[in-house]
């Protein structure tokens, strides 16, 4: 599977994504990231307009974009595009950013199918087994996005627990990641 996705952020900003799956390693993902980044520090949030043209030729999808993102004061860059790119990677019409690190009872991202169902419940970054545990009761599907440097540990630590519920996790290298 390969993605390219390209960004153009508010201010002539280019963010390009460039994902590759390799299918001979069922945990490798490549994901080269070049980032032209303003550096401002915020005390509030900071908001982000982006336009995505994305082609994910494995599922048929061929649409365009216009998101705004708001970047939590705590919330890092690479972080943030690691919620931008888990939208691609799961893009549908139901699909939305939720309160992320603003609001504790809700995932990055989720997707409520027409009858009020939860089906898609999205996390980035290494969330506790509880929490995953709760959410896979509610939603239908689960995802984590793991990408931080202490992912490995995380993964090493709680691997038997998340292999038992129904979770699919995506890890990326933090070197990768900035």
């Amino acid at each position: 599977m390969v993605f390219h996705c390209y960004i153009f952020l508010a201010n002539d900003e280019l963010l390009v994504i460039h994902l590759f799956t390799l299918p001979f390693a069922f945990d490798a993902i490549v994901c080269d990231f070049l980032i032209f980044q303003r550096s401002n520090v915020a005390i509030k949030p900071t908001i982000y307009k982006l336009k995505i043209s994305l082609s994910d030729l494995n599922r048929d999808i061929f649409d365009n974009f216009n998101l705004t993102i708001a970047r939590h004061p705590s919330e890092t860059l690479e972080r943030m595009m690691l919620r931008v790119l888990a939208f691609c990677m799961n893009s549908s019409e139901d699909l939305v950013f939720c309160k992320g690190l603003s609001d504790t009872e809700e995932p990055d991202l989720w997707s409520h199918s027409m009858d009020g169902k939860l089906g898609l419940w999205i996390e980035v970054g290494e969330p506790s087994v509880d929490r995953i545990r709760k959410s896979s009761r509610v939603a239908e599907q689960v995802k984590i996005y793991s990408f931080n440097s202490k992912a490995p540990t995380w993964w090493q630590h709680n691997q038997g627990q998340l292999l038992s519920l129904r979770v699919s996790v995506y890890r990326f290298a933090w070197a990768q990641m900035q």
